[in-house]
């Protein structure tokens, strides 16, 4: 499991997009995200992750390299892209099939069908 460091409160949690145990922090939009993502176990040493905790609990700003977050940003853009697409395809075939019904019950209301 992931360790990881809330990029809210700095306490230590279990997952970098989960939501923090703390302060029920969960990352949300997409810079968010990359952000609770270069937090983490991943790509930081126990000490490392310990003291930018300390930070964020001192309020003391947190620098992010530039370059992972931007990666991260473009990847949860790309799978929020791919997941509209596939959610026009099922409230597309939601829709096919609701019509399909709603015509095979007027037909047998009808008589038409038996």
């Amino acid at each position: 499991m992931t360790i990881a460091v809330c990029i809210r409160c700095g306490a230590s949690k279990l997952g970098a997009l989960t939501p923090c145990c703390f302060c029920q922090f969960e990352p949300g939009d997409n810079l968010d995200k990359a952000r609770a993502m270069i937090l983490t176990d991943h790509f930081l040493s126990a000490d490392d992750l310990n003291g930018i905790g300390l930070r964020i609990q001192t309020g003391l700003p947190v620098n992010y390299p530039e370059e992972p977050v931007a990666e991260y940003v473009a990847l949860f853009e790309k799978e929020a892209g791919n997941s509209s697409r596939g959610g026009f395809i099922v409230r597309a075939a939601s829709l096919i099939l609701f019509l399909g019904v709603a015509a095979y019950l007027l037909f047998r209301a009808a008589g038409s069908w038996s």
